[in-house]
C-alpha cells in the first residue's frame, strides 16, 4: 500500500480504528457487516494465523478446499489492516496451495469476475457461519482459473506460431530461443533475458532488435540504458478480462 497516496495509516501496521463494511452514508448505523474493535484484532489474526498453521484436527477432518474458505473468511472477518485486506486476503489462497504442494493458484481474477457471487457467499460465511456456499464459490473458483490458464496457454501458443512465421530465425538461434522465454515473461530487460539465455551482451543485443524488427517486442522506456521490453501481444491475452475469447 506504500504507493497508494489514498492510504490512511502505515502501510502493514494493525488498524486502531474501528471499521465497518457496507450498507449507506458512510455511517455505521447502515453497516452490512462490523469487524472486531481495534484492541480484539491481534488475538483474532493470531486465531487465524493458528488455524493456517494446521496443527489441529482440522487437517483431518476437513479438506484443503474447505480450509482455504476458512481461512480466507476468517481473515476477511478480521480484517485487520485500515486497507488492502482484500488483496493480502487473496494473497492467502496461493499460499494456502504451495504450502500443500499444490499449484499456488491465484483466484483474483475469477473472484473479480463473479464480485457479487463472492460477495454473497462470504457475507453467509461470516454473518451465519454458513460455510457451504463460499467453499462452493472456492472450488468453483479453482476450476475456472484452471480452464482460464488452458485457455491462455493455447492462445499463447498459437502466438508463438506466428511469431515463427515473421521472420527466418537460425537455429538454435537467440532470437528463437528467446520465443519461448516471451511466453512467460513478457515483460523482460536485456541483462534478465542475458541470463536466462546465458548469452553475451551483444548477442543479447541483436536477438532483441531482431524480435523488434519482427513487432515480437517493443521497447517500452526510450531510455538508451536500463531498458525495459515487452511483448504487447502477450500482455493482450493475459490482461483481457476473465473467460473473454
Amino acid at each position: 500500500m506504500k504507493h497508494d497516496t489514498s492510504y490512511i495509516g502505515t502501510p502493514g501496521a494493525l488498524r486502531t480504528t474501528v471499521v465497518w463494511i457496507g450498507g449507506s452514508r458512510h455511517n455505521i448505523a447502515y453497516s452490512t457487516y462490523n469487524p472486531p474493535p481495534p484492541d480484539r484484532v491481534p488475538q483474532c489474526l493470531q486465531n487465524t494465523q493458528d488455524y493456517m498453521a494446521g496443527n489441529g484436527m482440522q487437517m483431518m477432518t476437513q479438506s484443503l478446499i474447505t480450509r482455504i474458505a476458512i481461512a480466507h473468511a476468517h481473515f476477511e472477518a478480521v480484517h485487520p489492516f485500515t486497507d488492502g485486506n482484500g488483496r493480502v486476503g487473496r494473497l492467502l489462497i496461493p499460499m494456502m496451495l504451495a504450502a500443500e504442494k499444490e499449484p499456488p493458484l491465484y483466484l483474483s481474477s475469477y473472484i473479480e469476475a463473479y464480485k457479487q457471487d463472492y460477495y454473497d457467499a462470504l457475507k453467509q460465511a461470516q454473518q451465519k457461519l454458513n460455510w457451504l456456499p463460499l467453499i462452493a464459490f472456492m472450488s468453483q473458483a479453482i476450476i475456472g482459473t484452471v480452464q482460464e490458464f488452458k485457455a491462455v496457454r493455447k492462445a499463447t501458443e498459437t502466438l508463438k506460431v506466428d511469431w515463427l512465421s515473421r521472420r527466418s530465425y537460425r537455429k538454435n538461434s537467440a532470437a528463437l530461443r528467446a520465443l519461448d522465454v516471451l511466453i512467460d515473461c513478457p515483460v523482460i530487460t536485456a541483462t534478465r533475458l542475458g541470463k536466462i539465455l546465458d548469452i553475451s551482451a551483444p548477442a543479447t543485443k541483436t536477438a532483441l532488435e531482431q524480435l523488434q524488427a519482427a513487432c515480437i517486442l517493443v521497447e517500452r522506456t526510450g531510455y538508451a540504458r536500463n531498458r525495459i521490453f515487452s511483448a504487447p501481444e502477450v500482455m493482450a491475452i493475459i490482461n483481457r478480462p476473465f473467460g473473454e475469447r
